[in-house]
């Protein structure tokens, strides 16, 4: 079996373009506000403005700090997992994860890996689900997924 993405798509979109898109562009904006006189800015009729979106602005690097830039892409084939940040990819055994979990958040399905010991990427892996080839891959693989994913929890310790 070759190996099967289990991510959705949309994780290269949260995790680069967004985080750069707004961190260029509404950093220029912020920027501007602060070094530019507020009697030249016409458009502003606020003096504390410029210091409000530089908290607005910081606000919104720590919010997408502790979510979408934790994302990570994640692959995988009967043998491994392989996860990646889009620069670097590593390889870990199945025997290496202590459990699956799946969150809902807004729109979209999480599934956090947790880890026996430490990975390169820390003890906890955060991925968006591409339901489709997620489920199939684990229907396909059911071995693998044995004690992990929390289906596979409820069956095993029903059969015991």
């Amino acid at each position: 079996m070759s190996m099967q993405r289990l991510s959705s798509n949309l994780t290269l979109f949260f995790k680069l373009f967004i985080p750069v898109f707004f961190t260029v562009f509404y950093g220029a904006f912020t920027l501007t506000l602060l070094l530019t006189d507020i009697e030249d800015l016409g458009f502003l009729p606020y003096a504390w403005f410029p210091v409000s979106n530089l908290v607005f602005y910081l606000a919104c690097l720590l919010i997408m700090f502790v979510t979408v830039w934790k994302l990570k892409r994640v692959d995988a084939d009967e043998t491994y997992i392989y996860i990646s940040n889009y620069f670097k990819t590593y390889r870990y055994a199945y025997s290496s994860i202590a459990k699956m979990d799946e969150t809902s958040f807004l729109l979209f399905k999480i599934i956090i890996i947790r880890f026996r010991e430490k990975t390169s990427f820390g003890k906890q892996i955060f991925f968006l689900k591409e339901s489709r080839l997620f489920n199939t891959f684990v229907e396909e693989n059911p071995d693998q997924f044995a004690g992990l994913w929390p289906s596979s929890r409820t069956e095993h310790s029903d059969g015991a």
